[in-house]
């Protein structure tokens, strides 16, 4: 995932004052030119990536290109991802930022990270700032555990001092900066000498790419996010809208409408007054009729506009049900959990994967295979069954689990199944108490557990379980040499597992590059 770099902030008006005041203090006391290089630097200084709350947040995330392709990207690769929201580090910014490019153990290369502006201060600084690079990259090397990668530095001018940002995989996926993945392979991958590349000369479409992803977008041409998607809906979604008490945009029928509103209920009150009191509908009424009718519209308009700003702080079921209710009411909504799969590795409780991806799914009981299975650990430090080899090894320790249809899908788009990576087996197992064997397990709901437990179908022959295993469909030779373990232990996890070497495989494998990494 990245982020929404290119996105529309939602205050416009707070970001163009920024803007302008930018340029103003870069023009006057920097003496850089009124051009197009000095207004991007200018937006690169708003930090309009910086958000306080949801409302920011959503308008980032709908109007990013960059999010709707990575979308677009995880729903075609299967991978399950999140929203992540981090500290904003003012110290951090994108003209002090730089990508290294580390092939077989060794920094061949450094570019300035924004390649489309020019930051003129920065030949000054480029011997200062690369001796740190290469002194911070000897020492967070050892601890990245992949020998190719690409990663992201940026210098605090406050502290003169470098930082790692991220790392990101060594293949042209990974933005290339100042150099090209086509024409300076030789350099980054170490046949030619070094380079710090910093820009020299600015994007040559820069002027209209200010007017169209910034400046256009900023002083109002365009709807916002929220307006443009609310006319695009249908009536009936637009009452749904409404009634759940979501913005919308105002219009001057609405305030037409409040008029009439207090003009009718004023009459028919009036009316009924004199009614009662046997007053002739005479001038003086006419006229209070018209101040009430005011007064009643200007009422009515505050409250509308008071519940409607509460309604937004509050979930729209809470709104029509108690939170008992709502709790009921979203626990009725849920799947139900009902296929059991055996876990072996990463996804088991305290390991790597366990909260990203199970965190919807009922743990039922540590558990041990029936059939012998050949488990192994690959380079990665990733466990594999080999599937091409079932009736060799050991009967394996794992744990039970139990999952919805949903979740049962996204474990098979996860581990390749359409793909031909694993094959997803029934298989016999059988449980464990919590003493037998050395799994660990964190679980906090050990009486739900039990109740699980009690709901399960023995097979009255063997007193075993019928559960999924997902299994390498076709393992190398290197698998089929190692150790075959009865149990992929969380200290041989914590020893060794590399998270960005077992990525970096995943995502070679997206790509379709051709290797036999484990």
């Amino acid at each position: 995932g990245r982020s929404p770099k290119d996105a529309e902030p939602y205050d416009r008006n707070w970001l163009i004052k920024k803007y302008k005041t930018e340029i103003k203090r870069m023009i006057e006391e920097k003496k850089y030119p009124n051009d197009a290089n000095t207004k991007y630097m200018a937006i690169m200084k708003t930090n309009y990536l910086k958000i306080t709350n949801a409302k920011e947040a959503m308008s980032l995330i709908l109007t990013s290109e960059r999010v709707f392709a990575d979308l677009h990207d995880w729903l075609k690769y299967g991978e399950k991802e999140q929203i992540v929201l981090r500290d904003f580090e003012e110290s951090i910014t994108i003209d002090f930022e730089f990508r290294g490019y580390v092939y077989k153990n060794k920094l061949n290369a450094i570019s300035q990270y924004d390649h489309y502006g020019v930051y003129p201060y920065l030949k000054d600084l480029k011997e200062t700032i690369l001796n740190l690079i290469l002194e911070k990259f000897e020492e967070v090397h050892p601890h990245v555990g992949e020998a190719s990668y690409c990663i992201d530095f940026a210098y605090i001018e406050s502290t003169k001092e470098v930082v790692v940002v991220e790392l990101s995989p060594f293949l042209n996926c990974t933005g290339p900066a100042c150099f090209s993945w086509k024409n300076d392979l030789d350099i980054l991958q170490g046949n030619a000498p070094f380079e710090f590349r910093l820009n020299e000369k600015s994007h040559p479409h820069l002027k209209e790419l200010l007017e169209v992803n910034w400046e256009d977008r900023w002083s109002g041409k365009y709807s916002k996010y929220h307006e443009f998607y609310y006319h695009l809906l249908s009536d009936e979604e637009k009452s749904i809208v409404e009634t759940l008490n979501l913005s919308r945009p105002k219009t001057k029928s609405d305030m037409k409408s409040m008029v009439l509103l207090g003009l009718c209920v004023s009459i028919i009150f009036n009316i009924f007054y004199c009614y009662i009191f046997n007053y002739d509908l005479n001038q003086q009424i006419i006229f209070q009729t018209i101040i009430c009718s005011i007064l009643f519209t200007i009422t009515f308009s505050i409250l509308s506009n008071i519940t409607t700003n509460q309604s937004k702080q509050i979930p729209y079921n809470r709104l029509f049900f108690s939170e008992k209710e709502s709790i009921k009411i979203k626990n009725s909504l849920k799947l139900e959990n009902k296929h059991f799969i055996f876990f072996y590795g990463t996804l088991k409780n305290n390991f790597h994967w366990n909260r990203k991806y199970l965190t919807g799914a009922s743990f039922i009981s540590p558990a041990k295979t029936i059939d012998l299975f050949p488990l192994c650990v690959g380079e990665s430090g990733v466990p594999y069954v080999l599937g091409d080899h079932v009736g060799q090894g050991n009967h394996i320790i794992g744990e039970l689990w139990k999952v919805n249809d949903d979740l049962l899908e996204e474990m098979d788009e996860y581990e390749g199944i359409d793909k031909g990576y694993y094959i997803r087996k029934k298989i016999s197992i059988s449980l464990l108490n919590n003493d037998n064997g050395n799994t660990n397990n964190n679980n906090d709901n050990e009486d739900d557990n039990l109740d699980l437990i009690d709901d399960i179908d023995m097979n009255n022959n063997n007193n075993s379980i019928d559960a999924w295993i997902y299994v390498l469909a076709k393992s190398n030779e290197e698998l089929r040499n190692q150790q075959y373990l009865p149990e992929y232990t969380l200290q041989i996890h914590l020893n060794k597992y590399k998270p960005i070497r077992h990525i970096n495989v995943k995502q070679e494998k997206y790509l379709g590059v051709e290797h036999n990494r484990t």
